[in-house]
């Protein structure tokens, strides 16, 4: 699990426009303390001001291949090559512009810059196309217009009143990212925005948020004074050692390709320093197409695999550096595509391909710049499912892109260092973000680990409202560099288990296209426990085999092997309890009949309803009087509701 730094403390947020601070007035001078800031700068910002921006953060210092342009090198860093990046750039190498293109290895000073991608493609909005090309650029004036109008003829005949219709692509957004203060700066955040607000007399820097940094990576968690686990071996596992995937039926049923971003601390390399050829990566095309070739990634319309956020021109590698915590991402991206079921690995390539976005540096040290940068990343390059692996405390600007994203998220819930999980519901417990948040968003889900008998791991955090599913995350054997396999625990493990059945949904079916929809099957097939029961939203652990079962009606036995039945309910026609109005199946997610012993609570239902994650429990007693035993379409006897655990109507 990685603690997400840069979220921790929001000690202000100030927004400029033409000029004036967001209350009118320039900010005053603070005594607070602040690591960094969280900036969103639109590329008509100033020159001074921009050579301002620079001097607040030491540069980085890199040596590159002299064979690339200057236009090329820009772009590989910063996402452009405009023209005031470029001249900022001379200032820090004035030497560079003769040596471009020249080969050999050069020395280059990098100071810290806006990063404005080009030539990115946004889903349709409900937006007018001029207010989403002002959100996403900080400009609408007649030369942005001209620009969009080329990439966008369809759109520009619909004319900038309209919103658009389909995807739209601009010449670049502006992004957040984050200036790492110098040490001599760190107690005067107010000054730095006071002298911010002063320079900016346009209104392009968007946000300026002083924040807290330098919260570590959690490591993997084990118990106290336990060595630290070696790597298994680089023979692939055996079916044995792969215990958190045996809910997985056995036939898959899979029809269109599917991206699963993993934003966390990169993949493994090969001996080449390309992907792990264990990994079927994202090629950055629709259609995966096989592994891509080894090599630096621009983050770009040209780029592979997926981001290095840290270095631009980079491929996204794994390279943590403590042993417990070694492996992470890789750790994470092979189970969400499933790398230890080696028998299956040939079928989920034809379908699956993991997007590695780098967020974590080699120290586990993340910035919500960066978590940001990927989330806006994995929705312009249409990555279905992204797995965050990272906790931290709040950051509602994280919240809110997720939101905007539209894309599937899935959370995990985060480990207690002490081996004791906490309550999340409690409000005096300021961890467990964004995960927490989960629970009001209709395209998130958060996360707890789970052991192999089903219980709730004791290092897991937990929530009856505000962590929604558990999964296996104690002993998971799974991809590790080097070419090995390493079985950890943690909460960094369940999420990817989650964010793999839900790939699996969204490539099985178009009922999946809709973010919602992968959210209220996932919550209604899991298996409900006493064990888990009121300790998270759904009272239960994720059932791959259930939730893949969504084409026709599903009833669970509440017998040893909770044998799962499949086929068309014929009656009753619907269920009812006491004191509700009666249901079709049509409206009914789930039902279990053996939720509690407790009168008057002895049964669940799950419904569709208009709330934001599209669904609503019931808590009572069946009306047993019309639901005594339940029909199958083709079954010559009935089954009596005694002996039922859980029923699951197919998904509409």
């Amino acid at each position: 699990m990685t603690r997400l730094g840069l979220a921790v403390i929001s000690l202000t947020v100030l927004v400029f426009r033409a000029g004036h601070a967001a209350a009118g007035q320039p900010p005053s001078p603070s005594d607070a303390h602040a690591d960094a800031l969280l900036m969103r700068v639109r590329p008509d910002a100033s020159l001074d001001t921009l050579r301002y921006i620079a001097t607040l953060e030491e540069p980085k210092r890199r040596t590159v291949d002299a064979t690339a342009s200057l236009s090329d090198l820009l772009k590989a860093e910063y996402g452009s090559s405009h023209d005031k990046i470029r001249k900022i750039f001379l200032d820090y190498n004035p030497d560079y512009a003769s040596l471009a293109g020249k080969g050999g290895k050069v020395d280059v000073t990098l100071p810290v810059l806006p990063v404005w991608d080009f030539d990115v493609v946004l889903s349709p909005s409900p937006n007018t196309i001029k207010r989403q090309v002002a959100i996403h650029t900080g400009e609408s004036g007649p030369k942005t217009q001209a620009e969009t109008a080329k990439r966008n003829p369809e759109a520009a005949r619909k004319g900038w009143a309209n919103p658009a219709t389909q995807p739209l692509k601009l010449r670049y957004t502006t992004g957040f990212f984050t200036v790492r203060l110098k040490q001599e700066l760190k107690d005067n955040p107010g000054e730095i925005l006071a002298r911010l607000h002063t320079l900016d007399q346009n209104g392009s820097i968007q946000a300026a948020v002083p924040t807290s940094s330098n919260v570590d990576c959690i490591p993997h968690w084990q118990p106290a004074n336990a060595p630290v686990r070696a790597p298994v071996s680089t023979v692939d596992p055996k079916p044995e050692s792969t215990w958190a995937f045996e809910s997985l039926p056995k036939n898959l049923d899979l029809k269109e390709s599917v991206t699963i971003a993993v934003v966390d601390s990169g993949i493994a390399t090969d001996t080449t320093g390309g992907p792990d050829k264990r990994f079927e990566t994202w090629t950055g095309k629709t259609v995966v197409a096989g592994p891509p070739k080894a090599g630096v990634v621009s983050c770009g319309d040209r780029s592979t695999v997926g981001c290095n956020f840290l270095a631009r021109a980079t491929f996204p590698k794994d390279d943590l550096v403590d042993p417990r915590r070694q492996s992470h991402g890789t750790h994470v991206a092979g189970l969400a595509s499933a790398r230890p079921l080696t028998a299956f690995r040939s079928e989920l390539d034809r379908w699956l391909s993991v997007m590695a976005l780098k967020v974590v540096d080699s120290n586990a040290r993340v910035d919500s710049g960066m978590v940001l940068q990927a989330i806006s990343f994995a929705d312009a390059k249409n990555a279905e499912i992204v797995n965050i692996s990272l906790s931290g405390t709040r950051n509602e600007e994280i919240e809110r892109q997720m939101l905007q994203a539209k894309r599937f998220f899935v959370l995990a819930a985060g480990n207690s260092d002490s081996g004791q999980g906490a309550n999340l519901d409690d409000d005096q417990v300021d961890v467990g973000y964004p995960a927490r948040i989960a629970p009001q968003l209709p395209n998130a889900i958060s996360v707890a680990a789970h052991d192999s008998l089903g219980r709730l791991a004791s290092f897991s955090n937990y929530g009856p409202s505000s962590v929604e599913i558990a999964a296996p995350g104690v002993d998971v054997l799974s991809t590790a560099i080097d070419g090995q396999y390493l079985s950890l625990s943690g909460t960094s493990q369940a999420a990817p288990l989650v964010a793999f059945t839900a790939a699996l949904l969204r490539a099985a079916s178009p009922l999946f296209k809709d973010p919602t929809s992968i959210k209220q099957r996932l919550m209604a097939s899991v298996d409900v426990t006493a064990d888990l029961r009121d300790v998270v939203v759904s009272h239960g652990k994720l059932n791959m085999s259930k939730a893949l079962a969504f084409g026709q009606d599903a009833v669970q036995l509440n017998d040893k092997d909770r044998t799962l039945t499949i086929g068309k309910i014929v009656s009753p026609s619907g269920i009812s309890m006491a004191g509700r109005n009666r249901v079709t199946w049509d409206q009914v997610l789930k039902v279990t009949l053996n939720y509690s012993n407790v009168p008057g609570a002895r049964h669940l239902i799950m419904v569709r309803s208009g709330n934001p994650s599209g669904y609503e429990y019931w808590v009572g007693d069946v009306n047993l009087d019309t639901f005594d035993e339940l029909i199958l379409e083709g079954r010559p006897d009935s089954i009596k509701s005694s002996t039922i655990s859980d029923i699951l109507p197919r998904f509409k």
